[in-house]
């Protein structure tokens, strides 16, 4: 849960110096997580390296 709070952070973190988007780490990144993400308006595509790249729309 520690790691999906760190998520969480650093989108909050990027949307509020206006970026769109930002990457993380993918520890803690499980399905259900990023689904529900998703459903909050965050996409993701994963990356090499055990790296997650989030992306929305203006949050």
């Amino acid at each position: 849960a520690n790691a999906q709070n760190n998520i969480i952070q650093s989108v909050r973190t990027s949307a509020s110096y206006g970026n769109t988007s930002c990457v993380v780490s993918s520890k803690g990144a499980t399905k259900p997580f990023l689904d529900q993400l998703q459903m909050q308006g965050v996409d993701y595509i994963e990356l090499e390296d055990e790296k997650i790249k989030l992306f929305w729309e203006g949050l």
